[in-house]
């Protein structure tokens, strides 16, 4: 096991990704949001956990929250949802966000600027994340409503590489 110094554990990857984590769970309040994984066909709790989809959904119905721990495909019954949502023309906005870098892209894996419309058919809905596989992890925010980004991107501290002094000369 490598020992890091402070400095270094405030610079390494995981550091950064839990920024990342801290931002969508304030700018979204997933902490007061309901648990809905019972919409997500075919998936009854037997599944391994690199493929168990864990699924959230605000308590007034504006969205809804989707974690798919490696990629791939879902479909949902969003007729099962505790709170309805508020469909508008039968679509939804989709969101897919990149947990390990704290970005948006589209089905393309490319850089997104805008939620993607998703059509709702017969309280169904089937999405395909960008990426597949092992640590290819996605969450998809589906919105009610079009518009900015549902997550914000900040900054919490600057950090300078200190220069590390010993305290004691032996």
């Amino acid at each position: 096991m490598t020992k890091y110094s402070w400095y270094e554990a405030l610079q390494s990857e995981g550091s950064g990704q839990m920024k990342y984590l801290r931002e969508i769970m304030e700018d979204l309040r997933l902490m007061t949001c309901l648990p809905a994984s019972g919409i997500v066909d075919g998936q009854d709790g037997s599944e391994e956990m690199n493929r168990h989809v864990a699924v959230s959904e605000e308590t007034e119905g504006r969205f809804l929250c989707a974690y798919l721990p490696s990629g791939g495909s879902a479909a949902f019954a969003l007729k099962k949802l505790p709170v309805p949502l508020t469909l508008q023309e039968d679509c939804l906005y989709g969101w897919w966000w990149n947990p390990s870098d704290g970005k948006f892209y589209d089905r393309k894996n490319q850089p997104a600027e805008s939620a993607q419309a998703i059509s709702v058919t017969d309280g169904r809905l089937s999405v395909t994340a960008p990426t597949e596989g092992e640590e290819k992890d996605w969450v998809l925010i589906l919105m009610t409503e079009n518009g900015e980004p549902p997550v914000k991107d900040r900054v919490y501290y600057e950090l300078e590489q200190a220069e590390e002094k010993k305290v004691f000369e032996w």
